[in-house]
């Protein structure tokens, strides 16, 4: 059979599903059509992100069966203008005024007060309100995918997220719970090995280690690891890997290793792992550290599998395999054997 040349281009958006607004069964807005292929194709000009807010603003006083997917538009890059920040902030306030239920237009809701945040410091006086809708919602509801929401945090400014980190602390019980669900989420991406290895060019790796250089009050994090809900231990564990943990403190030492001896759910142990893999550790405390690591090694018995392997890593690369007494001792604690670039076991 001949080949025929196409004269036409075939374009895929992902998540881009077709209608989702309706009115007496009739789209009234379909995100699929003009107004997203023009923000795409400009690249998110003021002018089209414009149309796109509008039709949000409409599409928050109508009835709606799924909220649109709107990645692709949040993925471009934005050219602010002033009209365009002041319509933002607009609908900032009116979506965190009436929240819609859509886990994805929360995820969107977060995405453009970061984008804005971006732009802007004055976005930060936003924050409350919006940290404690996200608080007011139903705990199922606070977990967030925050997978691509990570990326738009390395274009604020670092002194715009330690003063959005110290909402963590804040006195209203809502706003904090909204930003402990926000963090929470926010530094696990952070931390995901696997996700940072998308940063690739100089540019991204400088603004993927500021990220990482955020800290957190380790007080916090410390009075949730106790907490009899996972999701909150999970939250405190994740926190306190951003932290400057006291671990010279003989009586904070003591308390974090009783919760970790004690965790059992998966989610859990993954996060205390984590936090034994890269939690910052200074020249000053790197021999307390060595120290709690081989406690910690010594008792296999206490600890879980995940966290013995995680101790075991750590270990290995503060102390170095040659000067250490205890990496010989792999199998008998029933962990993988941990060897040096070249070295054969």
């Amino acid at each position: 059979m001949a080949k025929v040349r196409m004269r036409d281009i075939v374009v895929l958006l992902p998540g881009i599903t077709g209608s989702v607004l309706q009115k007496d069964g009739k789209d009234i807005w379909a995100i699929s059509g003009q107004s997203v292929w023009k923000a795409l194709t400009s690249l998110g000009s003021s002018t089209e992100i414009r149309r796109v807010f509008s039709a949000i603003e409409k599409a928050l006083v109508q009835p709606q069966k799924r909220w649109p997917q709107f990645w692709p538009i949040m993925a471009s890059k934005w050219s602010w203008d002033q009209e365009m920040s002041t319509q933002g902030k607009r609908l900032l306030t009116a979506m965190i005024e009436n929240v819609p239920q859509q886990s994805e237009a929360i995820g969107w809701l977060i995405g453009l007060f970061l984008k804005l945040l971006a732009a802007a410091q004055s976005t930060l006086a936003l924050a409350p309100l919006l940290l404690s809708a996200i608080g007011n919602l139903p705990k199922i509801k606070r977990k967030l995918s925050p997978q691509w929401l990570v990326e738009f945090i390395g274009d604020v400014p670092p002194t715009r997220l330690s003063k959005l980190a110290k909402y963590t602390s804040h006195t209203d019980d809502g706003v904090r719970q909204g930003a402990l669900a926000l963090w929470g989420g926010l530094v696990g991406s952070i931390l995901d090995e696997h996700y940072s290895l998308r940063y690739v060019n100089a540019s991204k790796a400088s603004r993927w280690q500021k990220l990482r250089s955020l800290r957190f009050d380790w007080r916090i994090g410390l009075s949730l690891i106790g907490d009899v809900d996972v999701t909150q231990k999970r939250q405190g564990i994740t926190l306190l890997t951003l932290s400057d943990f006291p671990i010279t403190d003989s009586t904070r030492r003591t308390d974090l290793l009783a919760v970790m001896t004690n965790a059992q759910e998966t989610d859990e142990l993954e996060a205390w792992a984590r936090l034994l893999r890269q939690i910052p550790i200074s020249q000053t405390r790197k021999a307390v550290w060595q120290e709690v690591l081989e406690s910690v090694l010594a008792q296999p018995r206490k600890y879980s599998s995940t966290i013995l392997s995680a101790a075991l890593e750590r270990y290995a690369t503060l102390a170095g395999e040659e000067d250490s007494h205890i990496l010989g001792d792999e199998t008998a604690l029933g962990l993988p054997v941990v060897v040096g670039e070249g070295v054969k076991r």
